[in-house]
This record gives C-alpha cells, sequence and structure tokens, in this order.
C-alpha cells in the first residue's frame, strides 16, 4: 500500500501541522492539549486515505484487466491501451508488457 504515498499530501499535511501549532499558541492550556490530539487524528485519517484511494483504484483496475476489460492507462508522457489479448501481463500492482510497467491505479475503463 506504501507505493500509493501520495507526497503531494505529506506536503499539505506537514502545512496544516505547521497552522495548527500555531494556533495552539494561541489557546489557553486548557484547551491545547484536546486541540493538538484532534489535529493528529484528523491528519493520520486524511493521510491513510490519500494512500487507501489509489489502492482501491488499483485493485479495482488489476480485477477489471484480468476480467478481459480494455483500460486505457497513462504515464507522464503517453498513454495504452492494457489488455490481456494485447500481451500485458500483472506484476504485484501494475501491468508489464515487455519491459514498460505501467502502475495500476493510473487506468480508466476504455
Amino acid at each position: 500500500m506504501f507505493e500509493y504515498f501520495n507526497g503531494d499530501a505529506l506536503k499539505a499535511l506537514i502545512v496544516f501541522w505547521i497552522a495548527a501549532a500555531l494556533f495552539i499558541g494561541t489557546l489557553r492550556k486548557d484547551n491545547k492539549k484536546s486541540f493538538a490530539i484532534g489535529t493528529l487524528i484528523i491528519s493520520a485519517i486524511a493521510l491513510l486515505l490519500s494512500m487507501y484511494i489509489p489502492f482501491h483504484i488499483a485493485n479495482d483496475n488489476l480485477t477489471k484487466m484480468q476480467a478481459g476489460v480494455t483500460l486505457k492507462c497513462s504515464n507522464d508522457t503517453s498513454e495504452y491501451l492494457v489488455s490481456k489479448k494485447d500481451g500485458w501481463e500483472l506484476h504485484k500492482n501494475s501491468f508489464l508488457k515487455n519491459s514498460l510497467l505501467i502502475r495500476a491505479d493510473k487506468c480508466e475503463e476504455q
């Protein structure tokens, strides 16, 4: 699941933590602890969701490809039609053909 770790989500959470820390500094003593715990819980949930959603999409796409559906996949520079009948294989959470490896979460049904 950690191959779907989103670096941008982590950067956003760091900015959120900094803003929350600055806000915590303005609170009275009795409110600081509960606000800090709430901030950490919200951050952990957001980080897990940012990893779970692509993981779930990848699993759906792997299942579709095994069922014979053609998928339209893309990487930074190109788009590919991925299907079993075109010689694509499953490799962990990716699609493999010759030496080309495409992440399964970067696809949509054709």
